[in-house]
């Protein structure tokens, strides 16, 4: 069985693939017809979709043929100062195109770092390198715990104190007196501590709160909340129809046919523009 490409157009610009289905099929809806404007179609005549996928994946390095085009983070780990339970850390991207989109910007980055009372000490093109550590730092600076991102807003008028700390396990023992902060719901004590991965050992409402939290569960949260905010799409799709190869689509009633090498040639990845 032979198979179709649904790809979705805009005027003069380029496609991407929607929709990967068998050919012959029940037909299109009315806002699906090439005369509407919307979609232009490429029919494979020498594979089935499962044939399709397969070879797909092999010239595109294991891509699918559907895949959005994300910003990917990673990180890499410079330093660690157990003293203060702290990390000297880069971040960067690994699926920027080769002009630079998608590429990380101090501007995208500090925000929200600062919301984790990280700061920032050096950037490049494609990479932000900055120090974060979880309660204090050798000159007293607040860290992950006394954080903004911890607490879910600014926590003036709390005042913390660091009963415990091991250096082996990671493991915080925290005094968060908020009796004359702007805290007043127990539950939103407990429930920012817990969402933490935070334990709490005692708590007198309205008054403190003790509880223990750890380095790994601390720093784990705190890199998905960036990749959350970060890892975002960059576009629908990564690999696309150029505005040559719609225009030549269109100009033929919005079908072609075409083998799989041909797709091939006709496809292009936006991690080249």
């Amino acid at each position: 069985m032979s198979c179709e490409i649904q790809i979705s157009v805009r005027s003069g610009q380029s496609g991407n693939p929607i929709t990967l289905k068998p050919f012959p099929n029940s037909g299109y809806g009315n806002e699906e017809k090439p005369e509407a404007g919307k979609f232009v179609y490429v029919r494979i005549l020498d594979a089935n979709v499962e044939e399709v996928e397969d070879h797909i994946r092999t010239v595109l390095g294991g891509h699918s043929l559907l895949q959005p085009w994300n910003r990917i983070i990673d990180w890499e780990q410079i330093a660690q100062d157990k003293t203060v339970d702290g990390y000297r850390l880069r971040i960067f991207t690994v699926n920027p195109n080769v002009s630079g989109r998608g590429y990380l910007t101090r501007e995208q980055v500090e925000i929200y770092l600062a919301t984790w009372n990280a700061v920032v000490q050096s950037i490049t093109v494609n990479s932000v390198t900055f120090d974060i550590w979880a309660f204090e730092d050798s000159s007293s600076n607040p860290g992950v715990i006394q954080s903004e991102a911890f607490w879910g807003a600014v926590p003036v008028g709390v005042v913390f104190t660091e009963g415990l700390y091991n250096q082996n396990t990671g493991r915080h023992r925290i005094t968060a007196d908020y009796g004359n902060s702007w805290i007043s719901d127990r539950n939103a004590v407990v429930n920012r501590v817990e969402n933490n991965q935070g334990t709490v050992i005692s708590h007198t409402e309205g008054v403190s709160i003790t509880f223990d939290v750890f380095r790994k569960q601390m720093f784990d949260i705190f890199k998905r909340d960036i990749i959350r905010r970060l890892d975002n799409v960059l576009d629908r799709k990564q690999f696309y129809f150029p505005p040559g190869v719609i225009s030549t689509i269109q100009g033929q009633g919005g079908f072609i046919e075409a083998t799989i090498a041909q797709v091939k040639i006709y496809l292009k990845n936006r991690l080249d523009d």
